[in-house]
């Protein structure tokens, strides 16, 4: 038998070995609650709509919001959510803070696989007090 036959051979061998010797931890089931998790993110809003009319991004300026958030998990079925998400508004003069969203919620877990996230929305529009 020449070496490609005795390399596939010796392939096919180890395909039907390795199932039986490899193994994976058990998983966990047990979760203890309460746990703190955060993240952080990027968003571009699409289009901003005020009274004077709307305002597409990339149309005369650029907008950019970073949007942190701490959620509470408190069960495998609820939760609780803050996010802060600065918004920075950029164009050819200059650069500037145009608001400041504030956006608490209670996220209710796993309903048929899905999370269904409730908030409300806050927002300073770039003023202060």
């Amino acid at each position: 038998m020449n070496r490609a036959g005795n390399q596939i051979i010796l392939i096919l061998l180890l395909s039907f070995l390795t199932p039986k010797i490899v193994f994976s931890q058990v998983e966990n089931k047990e979760t203890n609650y309460p746990k703190i998790k955060n993240y952080f993110s990027i968003m571009h809003p699409i289009a901003t709509i005020t009274k004077d009319g709307n305002h597409f991004n990339f149309d005369g300026s650029y907008t950019v919001g970073f949007p942190v958030g701490i959620n509470f998990l408190q069960s495998d079925k609820i939760a609780y959510s803050i996010e802060f998400a600065p918004m920075i508004s950029f164009n050819d003069r200059a650069s500037r803070v145009t608001g400041l969203l504030f956006h608490p919620g209670v996220i209710y877990r796993n309903i048929g696989g899905f999370n269904f996230l409730t908030r409300l929305a806050f927002n300073t529009n770039g003023r202060y007090g």
